[in-house]
């Protein structure tokens, strides 16, 4: 059966935003509404919106392109599936190591946010505000925290065991992960044998909030550690040679 580039329908929505753009553009001036009076704001979001919209649709038409070459095994190094079994070990653990990472950068954050508070309150003398500060700011990260990591452990659960893996991407549990592009760079890439065989990718991408980093860890079925290592040293030798 075709596997259906998922990054198309990204695309799809994106050319329907533009056309809400224009049409939200279009709209005062042909329902005749004054410019002075709510008419020229309500264009110039429209000009916004469709903005938004043309960054979105070149964007993901990029993404949606480079993963076909993926799914077409184009660029394709490997392309693993796993038994359910196998999978829901994955998932279970992929789960603790997400959270007790998560959980470690909301300790390192709400530190900072006390000690950030405590001098706040001590400078203004408005020690209720700041109390009230740390203690929503803290909520609202630790809230996040687990929210994310809570929807990366349902999102493994909900899709099949199967990965593609190319030396610039790779597209597994309904996310393409990319880092051969402009605005993306490859931290390090290793094979990993604890506390199961792995191969761990990390890389930057640019974002709307400046450059995050993400964390791939790609399970490696019974029987293809060698494999995996030589694709770990292909990885890396097409990212020395950029």
């Amino acid at each position: 059966m075709e596997f259906k580039n998922p990054l198309r329908r990204a695309v799809v929505v994106s050319c329907i935003i533009i056309l809400a753009g224009v049409i939200i553009v279009i709209a005062p001036f042909a329902l005749g509404m004054d410019g002075f009076g709510g008419g020229f704001a309500l264009a110039a979001g429209g000009v916004f919106v469709t903005m938004v919209g043309i960054v979105s649709a070149v964007v993901y038409g990029l993404l949606a392109r480079k993963l076909a070459n993926i799914l077409t095994k184009e660029n394709i190094l490997a392309r693993w599936t796993y038994s359910p079994q196998q999978w829901q070990q994955y998932t279970e653990q992929e789960h603790k190591t997400d959270w007790r990472e998560r959980k470690g950068l909301f300790l390192v954050i709400a530190a900072i946010t006390v000690i950030v508070g405590i001098v706040f309150g001590f400078i203004t003398g408005d020690a209720q505000f700041a109390i009230f500060f740390v203690l929503g700011l803290i909520c609202f990260v630790g809230i996040v925290a687990w929210l994310t990591a809570t929807a990366n452990y349902m999102r493994n659960k909900r899709h099949p065991g199967e990965i593609y893996l190319a030396k610039d991407g790779a597209y597994f549990s309904g996310q393409f992960h990319y880092w051969g592009g402009p605005g993306s760079h490859l931290e390090s890439a290793e094979y990993v044998e604890v506390p199961e065989p792995l191969i761990a990718v990390t890389y930057s991408a640019v974002a709307l909030n400046g450059a995050n980093s993400y964390n791939v860890r790609i399970p490696v079925p019974p029987g293809q550690e060698s494999a995996a290592r030589d694709i770990v040293e292909r990885i890396n030798e097409a990212h020395r040679s950029l």
